[in-house]
């Protein structure tokens, strides 16, 4: 039996019309931060810490990679853990101790409930330190 092949088009047209889109599921699975070094010079590490105003660690993590004067990265983050009534906290501790917490800054790009707890950036060497060993 054979089908036309205008049924075929019919059938491909509605099964691609019903279908969502990658990007858009990736895009409510993850809420971004954008972090950007707005100083003239290398930061040659970046940990990041997310937490809920209880403390909970929701995400812990070492950016082997350098982030360079004036440049920026996306920190893509897994936000299905997160229950909408809980606001996350996002802490960048730098491998630098002489870098001034105003010279980093972090912009969450569209959650509302990440919205008004995210500007901390905190000194901390020693825990650095001790990641660094812990991890590599």
């Amino acid at each position: 039996m054979r089908i036309p092949f205008s049924s075929l088009l019919l059938l491909a047209f509605l099964f691609a019309s019903c279908k969502t889109p990658f990007s858009e599921i990736e895009d409510r699975a993850y809420t971004s931060f954008t972090i950007v070094n707005e100083t003239s010079e290398l930061i040659p590490r970046l940990a990041i810490r997310l937490q809920d105003e209880d403390k909970n660690i929701k995400y812990d993590s070492l950016l082997i990679a350098p982030l360079a004067a004036h440049d920026s990265i996306i920190l893509r983050y897994n936000s299905q853990y997160l229950s909408s009534d809980r606001t996350v906290g996002c802490r960048l501790y730098t491998w630098k101790s002489d870098c001034e917490p105003s010279l980093v800054s972090v912009s969450d790009g569209f959650s509302r409930t990440l919205a008004y707890n995210i500007r901390y950036v905190i000194k901390a060497d020693t825990i650095l330190k001790n990641w660094v060993k812990k991890d590599l």
